[in-house]
């Protein structure tokens, strides 16, 4: 049975939070991703199609295009603990969100279309507001309306118990690009960051808590890694310019008139 996040807010309010270390992990082939500045597995080269990151601070270095971001601090909860409606997006409007606050260009969807959690700052010694799916055994999924999305970094919870976290990246055709597992993170509040540049767009992001423990996000930032080239220039005609044009179209007429004439 789906046991709800709302099932657990009395009993976690009192509850004591006991924070662990925490590793990465290639989660495809178990490949340990070094923790600090990340960019590559023990072979040298990107956990499948994946840069991975683990220090905001060279994420962004890496990424300065990444300029897209979600903190869900401008919302409409007023510090409650609420139920939010999917998907969540720049036009929702209920109780978590009216239209423009969340970031547009990115959607947070659930995998059984359930809605999503959104929990104040303090709740278990959170940080600010954080959001996820709000069963257990959903996943979270956040969905880029961008075709140039290939940068994207978050902060990552394990929910209401200690546990593992899996992001799996996942192209416009639903083929996965690559992913990674957050190991060992304590209950609210631990965190830890993960951030990745693509060789590819990323379409959808998928963020499971191992065992069905929960999962939740902050801080998320998103983007292109590199600027669309500039459209080749047209060069303006002069009027001298525009006077010769017209000459030269005129000329063409008068000829094209004159053999009409004649083949008459």
């Amino acid at each position: 049975m789906k046991k709800l996040f709302l099932m657990f807010v009395l009993m976690l309010a009192s509850a004591a939070v006991n924070a662990q270390g925490f590793t990465y992990e290639d989660a495809a082939n178990g490949l340990p991703v070094p923790v600090g500045t990340g960019g590559t597995d023990p072979n040298g080269g990107v956990l499948g199609g994946l840069n991975v990151f683990t220090d905001r601070t060279a994420f962004e270095a890496a990424a300065p295009l990444a300029t897209n971001t979600e903190d869900f601090e401008d919302n409409n909860a007023g510090g409650a603990f609420q139920s939010c409606v999917t998907p969540v997006n720049s036009a929702s409007n209920d109780n978590c969100f009216t239209p423009g606050q969340f970031v547009d260009g990115m959607d947070m969807n659930t995998s059984s279309a359930g809605n999503a959690v959104m929990l104040p700052p303090a709740f278990a010694g959170n940080p600010d507001f954080l959001m996820g799916a709000i069963t257990f055994a959903d996943t979270t999924f956040l969905d880029f309306s961008g075709a140039d999305v290939q940068a994207v970094g978050m902060d990552v919870f394990a929910g209401l118990g200690a546990g593992d976290v899996t992001l799996t990246f996942r192209n416009a055709g639903g083929g996965t690009i690559g992913s990674a597992t957050v190991m060992g993170l304590g209950a609210l509040p631990d965190n830890a960051f993960l951030g990745v540049i693509a060789v590819e767009p990323i379409a959808q992001i998928e963020i499971e808590g191992i065992g069905d423990n929960g999962e939740l996000v902050d801080n998320i930032a998103f983007g292109p890694i590199a600027n669309l080239p500039d459209p080749p220039a047209v060069p303006a005609l002069q009027p001298a310019g525009l006077l010769i044009l017209v000459l030269v179209l005129g000329a063409a007429s008068l000829l094209l008139l004159a053999r009409r004439n004649t083949a008459k």
